[in-house]
């Protein structure tokens, strides 16, 4: 498994990660309907790959045998009341390739670019109900810090509640970002 920064030419790899994510990860979260007419060409042009500018998000990419299998997008905190912190915007795994690391890679990857860019502290926001991923940011780390919201999405043009992390979602929580204790070369299993 190769983790490398994602390329505009990745586009519609990730997009079709992205779009089978959601089909199965929200399933019981989103309208069917919703979910059902979510088209990989769509969500690939809002894809902005290849900025140099470390305030821009940064998109980092799980490639094996030229296959894209998940990706974390991560850059500068949104929200105004944590203005120093950095933020995973997201992260999404292929559902055939659940349970096979590549999750655990992504945010290792996601955490070590933020710290490189000098965020100590990361958040990021959960969709209400989503228990498999609350439990993932749980074991890495992740912890509620209380906040939620109920926002227009972006994708369903509809209101969810979210909660923060200390990452992003339903304001699940804040984490803090310890010193690297290992290299930040992105390969996968590490060296």
């Amino acid at each position: 498994m190769l983790l490398r920064p994602a390329e505009p030419d990745d586009a519609m790899a990730v997009a079709h990660v992205h779009v089978r994510s959601w089909q199965k990860a929200y399933r019981t979260l989103i309208p069917d309907d919703f979910l059902d007419g979510l088209r990989p060409e769509d969500r690939a042009q809002r894809y902005t790959f290849g900025s140099p500018d470390p305030r821009q998000p940064w998109t980092v990419v799980a490639e094996e045998a030229g296959v894209i299998h998940g990706f974390a997008t991560t850059g500068p905190g949104r929200d105004s009341d944590l203005p120093d912190d950095g933020e995973l915007y997201a992260i999404y795994v292929d559902p055939g390739q659940w349970g096979r690391g590549i999750g655990n890679a992504l945010i290792s990857a996601a955490r070590a670019r933020l710290r490189d860019l000098g965020f100590r502290q990361a958040a990021l926001w959960v969709l209400a109900g989503n228990v498999l991923a609350e439990r993932f940011y749980r074991l890495d780390g992740w912890a509620p810090d209380g906040v939620r919201r109920r926002q227009v999405s972006f994708l369903t043009g509809g209101r969810g509640p979210h909660s923060r992390f200390g990452e992003q979602g339903v304001g699940f929580g804040r984490r803090i970002l310890p010193a690297p204790t290992t290299s930040t070369k992105f390969s996968w299993p590490p060296t």
